[in-house]
């Protein structure tokens, strides 16, 4: 009987610990609603700090997301939005999304994607290449760049070569 009582007042100590513990969580909760229902997508404007926080899980951002920032969110995320796994399914709108916030990217005349854009752009080049490859400057002077679109070219293209 002495190892079932032991047994039994361990279970009753657990018991108290657990609701004591549920009132302090109680005590200290943040006295609002804001914690109640989770806000929609359509009601959060995105910024370059949300993505960079969200890591590579921004890659589930939809192209009418980047349409809904500011061309200088945009154009400041540059970098962190070229750099995010995006599937092969979405690059293509997220790459016109991210074209229709830059003016530079809007005028081919000016050939404006150079060794650093295309640096910036990585994984979204192969997009800009099959898309837009008229605004990409293969001058020999951007060979950096136009080795980035060659390394991402063969990840996107196995047959690639």
């Amino acid at each position: 009987d002495a190892p079932l009582n032991e047994v039994e007042k361990e279970e009753d100590d657990i018991t108290d610990i657990l609701k004591l513990l549920e009132t302090t969580f109680e005590a200290y909760e943040p006295s609002s609603n804001h914690f109640d229902v989770i806000p929609s997508m359509e009601d959060i404007t995105l910024s370059c700090d949300v993505i960079i926080a969200a890591g590579s899980s921004a890659s589930s951002i939809s192209a009418s997301d980047i349409a809904s920032m500011s061309s200088k969110e945009v154009t400041n995320c540059l970098d962190t939005l070229g750099h995010l796994p995006w599937t092969e399914a979405v690059i293509v709108s997220i790459w016109n999304a991210v074209k229709a916030k830059i003016t530079k990217f809007q005028g081919t005349n000016m050939l404006p994607v150079k060794r650093s854009e295309m640096i910036q752009l990585q994984n979204l080049l192969p997009a800009v290449a099959s898309e837009d490859p008229d605004l990409l400057d293969m001058d020999r002077k951007n060979v950096d760049g136009i080795s980035v679109l060659g390394r991402e070219l063969s990840f996107v293209h196995s047959d690639v070569s």
